[in-house]
């Protein structure tokens, strides 16, 4: 059982016109109903059987259920539909950032690995120096194991450069990789060892 409400006894005067509007707007919704035994003397009007009355109003309600029912699964499609293509952004722009974060690494440790080979490539010229002027009483099976040492790590430096160069160069290409260079504004190759003139 509903507990009916009971009207206020109070109104407050601001209050009149919109209560006024909306019991209006109440009075032309009832005047545009009819009663089911309304709708039957209609019927009979129309020469139309009354038993078929009470069924045609249980059938356009139901009808009309089934394009509620309709209306909200379309709205429940669009917004899976709104939400996928919301995930698929999301989750291609965290594939183009995670990339561009990872050619901008690959940029620094090739950065990195160039000044290594500058380095060696000193020392390289230190030692040869060194032991072209007498090698310091080392005899030529030293020296030639100590030159031979440096044009080593020489060879091994450039060899870590060409490998990260090479990473990101194949990186740097297609999707999401020259999109993510672009953004990033990085190089759109890094030349390898052998095509460097001066380090």
């Amino acid at each position: 059982m509903s507990a009916r409400r009971e009207a206020p006894r109070e109104v407050n005067y601001d209050d009149v016109d919109d209560v006024i509007g909306i019991a209006s707007e109440m009075e032309d919704v009832a005047r545009e109903r009819l009663s089911v035994e309304e709708l039957e003397s209609v019927a009979r009007d129309l020469e139309i059987p009354t038993e078929y009355v009470r069924p045609a109003v249980d059938e356009l309600r139901r009808r009309r259920a089934a394009e509620l029912a309709a209306v909200a699964a379309r709205q429940r499609k669009r917004r899976l539909a709104f939400a996928v293509a919301g995930g698929v952004i999301v989750a291609l722009t965290l594939w183009v950032v995670v990339t561009g974060s990872g050619l901008s690494g690959l940029v620094t440790d090739a950065a990195r690995q160039r000044a290594q080979v500058v380095n060696v490539m000193q020392r390289q010229a230190a030692t040869t120096a060194g032991l072209a002027g007498g090698g310091g009483g080392a005899t030529e099976r030293e020296r030639h194991a100590e030159l031979s040492g440096a044009e080593n790590r020489v060879r091994v430096e450039r060899k870590r450069y060409d490998d990260v160069v090479a990473e990101y160069n194949a990186g740097a290409v297609g999707f999401p990789g020259g999109l993510a260079r672009t953004l990033y504004g990085l190089p759109k190759t890094l030349p390898f060892s052998t095509e460097i003139g001066t380090w």
